[in-house]
């Protein structure tokens, strides 16, 4: 078969074949003369990545100020924590007696002095000093009621010497995750609520002696609201919050840690 022979019957093969060979190499042109320099840049940008990511991220003089920096921050992180976790004086902390036992110990020990000492300075304290009917039966819960009753009984001493009016009412209230059964992370916060009348001299004496008194801790103020009493400035009113603080390790997760991959779900195919 000659050429001219093989040209007559194959030429729409040819031609198109031709065809097909000539518009990829235009392509080709088109693209590397509209995208060429952006794909050059991408590459160059790319080797200064991997450049970059096989050498050392920091130099040691950065790695010494990120040190400094974190041992800072973690001096400070223990000194807020001392200063605002609560510590029970030895009077109403836990001891070798079973818990229960220990709970109505402090409680006779507590309203035995209170209850006279508020007499003696003419100052009207609720009977039950703000303790619940029922007695805790839980050792968690019984260890946040001697802190509260720690704070009921330095609160009320510092009420009887500012020489406030009377104590209308004493709450109690403990964290909500530790009633309910949950996990503790964070800040847990024990709250103790006054509701007080009397001069209004004498009230803002006590919050003052709340803020000040550094040698005995009494708790963390949170709340100090003064409310609308009578026409006579005697009949002043205050609602004071104050929180027994403990700090426990958090349990949530570190969002700078790795995290698993999911594994892939099979399609419905296989």
């Amino acid at each position: 078969m000659d050429v001219n022979d093989f040209w007559q019957e194959n030429k729409r093969f040819v031609l198109t074949v031709s065809g097909g060979v000539l518009v990829f190499f235009t392509s080709v042109l088109l693209i590397k003369n509209i995208y060429g320099a952006e794909l050059v840049d991408q590459e160059r940008r790319k080797t200064k990545a991997e450049n970059t990511l096989a050498g050392p991220l920091y130099a040691q003089a950065e790695l010494d100020a990120l040190r400094a920096e974190n041992a800072k921050l973690v001096a400070a992180h223990g000194s807020l924590l001392q200063a605002s976790t609560f510590q029970a004086r030895p009077a109403f902390a836990p001891n070798s007696s079973p818990m229960a036992t220990r709970y109505f110990e402090v409680v006779d020990a507590t309203r035995s002095e209170l209850l006279p000492a508020a007499g003696r300075a003419g100052i009207a304290v609720p009977e039950d000093i703000g303790l619940p009917a029922l007695a805790p039966n839980k050792d968690e819960h019984i260890a946040r009621h001697l802190d509260a009753l720690d704070i009921i009984d330095r609160t009320l001493r510092l009420a009887f010497e500012a020489g406030i009016g009377r104590v209308e009412g004493i709450d109690i209230k403990l964290d909500a995750r530790l009633l309910s059964g949950k996990p503790l992370d964070g800040l847990e916060k024990t709250h103790v609520t006054f509701k007080l009348r009397g001069n209004a001299a004498a009230l803002t004496q006590l919050t003052l002696m709340l803020e000040s008194s550094s040698s005995a801790r009494v708790g963390v103020l949170d709340s100090a609201k003064f409310l609308a009493g009578g026409a006579r400035v005697e009949d002043a009113r205050l609602e004071l919050v104050l929180c027994a603080v403990r700090m426990h390790e958090s349990k949530s997760e570190d969002p700078a840690s790795p995290k698993p991959r999911p594994k892939p779900t099979p399609s419905k195919g296989n």
